[in-house]
């Protein structure tokens, strides 16, 4: 289903330890309008797959998106995804 964005930003999704030092995760999260079932939704959804470099998705960013795709598991339509076009 198509949705609209309206805002990104980039956020902690958490951090990861080693032997080595850790690390922080990042993914892009996007504030998107879409309609459900007739009714108008808005609500931050995850739009990125996470990974520890917060440039990469920076750059993703540089020309703001402003569509994406919106999906969730089956039945499970509390948990949207967004992918970014």
């Amino acid at each position: 289903m198509a949705g609209n964005v309206l805002e990104t930003r980039i956020a902690v999704e958490g951090t990861r330890e080693s032997n080595f030092g850790g690390s922080i995760l990042y993914r892009i999260e996007a504030l998107v309008r879409y309609d459900l079932h007739g009714h108008a939704q808005g609500r931050w959804m995850p739009a990125s797959e996470v990974t520890s470099d917060r440039d990469l998705l920076t750059l993703r960013l540089v020309k703001p998106p402003t569509l994406c795709e919106v999906y969730w598991a089956h039945h499970h339509e509390e948990n949207p995804n967004c992918l970014l076009k």
